[in-house]
């Protein structure tokens, strides 16, 4: 079906505006987007999936939702400097031009476009964290009822004097990149074999399914890893993390899709392609096209972001140090202290989860933990033989917290703007008497 389309579309005469409209695009994404921007793992697998996910299921047309993301996109880039908003214009203009010129792509490759967004790595870092603490809880829960003697505290498990890390890799980003792309390419080569579209909500409804596989996935890979003692340096450690994937995750999938492919599956006919565009329609594509390339330039990765306004912070009166992104920092002989303000409500914050990574250290456990009845979250830092004692949570002068719909969903509504309050020391004593202190008297002031 494809393959006459693309033929058929080759002899057009408008094939030259579409290459000129896609080269327009691409000026306007290089001038934009760093290389490390889309570098990433889960952008680089999409766009290599890209051809095999996109494929015609009806007539060439006119996309008005893909239209009106361009321009709310587009006007967002502007609005707020965040290089998202524009990954996200160009994708969807491309996706316009292609069911004007080529034909109605199927509605996998919004999935594509979300998955392999760039805000994906800190979207799975921001809500991978939560399911990981959630999964060792489960964990310890299904050893405890079997009989065995398991201690669980945050993201660490205690078994016969061997602790084991939930880190990162048993729910973060590549595992989800793995099984949410390829469920898109799998779903993608159902529909396609079969000649069949699926409803979005269909769509919706199966990757909501993919991802719970993806947690029991990654629930049955720590139990076996705890009951057997495998440890990172085990090769064993990485092989039962590529079978649960394969046994839970990949294979049920592959039957999931053929199934929902043949059963909610809509029959499509060969698309057609459009012969005849209006003067007012080619007017129209290069006017779009010069938006995305001036909403490019105005990005350009040299010019500097968008500059985050300092909080107006006091603790002990002691000196504040203003740091770029807007962040203050206090530091004593065993406390550091940093302020990061969260300029909207949409806006990813800094993270201590990959902010200490970039410094060189990396999280020996992770918890959650009520002080001066208010829920922070606690961390363990080792980098060599040094180890830190950190805690954090989302601070707006007035309310503490550590949910990301709360402080989120109150900001929406109009509340001061929330902060992330990190707080580091050398002594877990001294970390506790700092994080009470602050949460009990409420001696750090932000405004």
């Amino acid at each position: 079906m494809n393959l006459n389309v693309a033929l058929e579309f080759l002899r057009q005469p408008h094939r030259k505006l579409l290459v000129l409209l896609l080269c327009l695009c691409a000026i306007g994404a290089v001038a934009a987007l760093p290389l490390w921007y889309v570098m990433t793992t889960n952008c680089l697998i999409g766009l290599c999936l890209v051809p095999f996910v996109i494929y015609t299921t009806g007539s060439a047309r006119f996309n008005g939702f893909a239209l009106a993301g361009v321009i709310a996109f587009g006007i967002l880039s502007m609005m707020y400097h965040h290089k998202v908003f524009y990954f996200l214009t160009v994708a969807l203009f491309v996706v316009f031009l292609l069911d004007f010129f080529v034909g109605k792509v199927t509605g996998l490759i919004y999935f594509l476009i979300a998955f392999m967004s760039p805000v994906f790595y800190q979207v799975s870092v921001i809500l991978g964290f939560p399911i990981r603490l959630l999964l060792s809880s489960w964990t310890g829960f299904i050893l405890k009822s079997a009989g065995m003697q398991v201690e669980v505290l945050g993201n660490m498990i205690w078994i016969n004097g061997t602790d084991f890390s939930v880190d990162e890799a048993c729910m973060g980003l590549n595992m989800l990149v793995v099984s949410l792309l390829l469920s898109v390419f799998m779903m993608a080569q159902c529909l396609r074999s079969q000649k069949r579209d699926m409803n979005f909500i269909y769509m919706i409804l199966f990757f909501i399914m993919v991802f719970m596989l993806t947690v029991l996935s990654n629930m049955m890979r720590i139990i076996l890893l705890v009951m057997f003692q495998l440890l990172p340096n085990n090769p064993w450690h990485e092989v039962v993390g590529i079978l649960c994937l394969l046994a839970y995750v990949l294979i049920p999938v592959y039957f999931l899709s053929r199934w929902l492919s043949a059963r909610v599956g809509a029959l499509v006919s060969d698309a057609g392609n459009r012969v005849m565009i209006s003067r007012t329609q080619k007017s129209l594509m290069i006017v779009m096209a010069l938006f995305v390339v001036c909403c490019g330039f105005a990005l350009n990765p040299d010019r500097k972001e968008a500059a985050i306004e300092h909080a107006n912070v006091a603790y002990h009166q002691l000196p504040i140090e203003n740091m770029p992104g807007g962040i203050s920092k206090i530091t004593t002989t065993d406390l550091l202290l940093y302020v990061k303000p969260i300029p909207d409500f949409f806006s990813m914050e800094h993270t201590p989860l990959l902010c200490w990574k970039g410094s060189g250290y990396e999280f020996k456990s992770i918890r959650k933990e009520v002080a001066a009845n208010y829920e922070v979250y606690r961390g363990v830092l080792k980098k060599g033989n040094d180890y830190l004692y950190t805690a954090w949570w989302y601070f707006n002068g007035t309310n503490s917290t550590t949910d990301q719909f709360a402080w989120r969903t109150d900001m929406l509504k109009g509340a001061n703007r929330y902060c992330l309050v990190n707080i580091t020391s050398k002594e877990e004593k001294k970390l506790n008497e700092y994080v009470k202190e602050i949460l009990e008297s409420k001696i750090l002031k932000i405004n």
